[in-house]
């Protein structure tokens, strides 16, 4: 079975500064994979050329065995991004309504009422400009356009940055359950303690090189240090 995510030597430079080295890691099916690193480490940069905002320089990148490039690949990616600018006119719901209509999915007004409880969101707030409401609330939105898509690799970037600690509880937890049914989660995040306790791999990032990749318990081995915290200051002089 081919990988869900294959990023294979991927390189990336903006006029003298290279942000990317020859990266290449997998994601598979059924898993969450962390993408940790300090910043500057070319984290959001290597996200943003898996979803198809920016286009790497050289290497190849497939989702399930198709071309990250092509319309049936970015249908079955989900992206949460952190500090894109969000089109300020449009409500709530037609933010996610329209992200969903981009990937051939029709939105079930239901399903979202549901989430938007979950994530502690008044429905009534949908209605209203997305330039109008606040960095938390934004961010929710976010997270229901990404999931609104049901994508096989959900591509989450610092998700839980200005969620509320119940909020971000439910998060985790949603994070977790996503890998059923041979779907998979991509998560970048500062926050090590959510990534030792949901990541089954971690794949740490510096300079825009990989210096290790593994499961927690490797990564900490391989740094010879105490926990993840500990190793991630070890590899990455963080």
């Amino acid at each position: 079975m081919e990988h869900l995510l294959d990023v294979s030597q991927v390189s990336k430079r903006f006029g003298t500064v290279q942000a990317l080295h020859d990266v290449s890691f997998t994601v598979e099916r059924g898993e969450v994979l962390g993408l940790v690193g300090p910043n500057g480490s070319g984290k959001t940069t290597l996200l943003h050329c898996i979803v198809g905002l920016t286009r790497p320089d050289s290497g190849s990148i497939r989702v399930a065995g198709v071309d990250h490039g092509l319309p049936r690949a970015k249908r079955r990616l989900g992206f949460m991004p952190d500090g894109l600018p969000r089109p300020e006119v449009l409500t709530g719901f037609e933010l996610v309504e329209l992200t969903s209509a981009l990937h051939g999915r029709r939105l079930d007004p239901g399903w979202l009422e549901e989430m938007a409880r979950q994530l502690d969101l008044d429905s009534r707030r949908l209605d209203h400009p997305l330039g109008t409401l606040s960095h938390g609330m934004g961010r929710k939105i976010d997270l229901l356009a990404a999931l609104a898509t049901e994508p096989d690799l959900l591509v989450l970037d610092e998700p839980s940055s200005g969620l509320d600690p119940l909020v971000s509880s439910r998060l985790e937890s949603l994070v977790g359950t996503w890998p059923r049914n041979d779907r998979g989660v991509l998560l970048s995040t500062h926050d090590l303690g959510l990534a030792q306790r949901l990541c089954d791999r971690v794949v740490v990032l510096s300079r825009g090189r990989i210096v290790a990749a593994a499961t927690v318990d490797g990564v900490v081995a391989i740094a010879g240090a105490s926990d993840l915290r500990a190793a991630f200051v070890s590899l990455t002089g963080a």
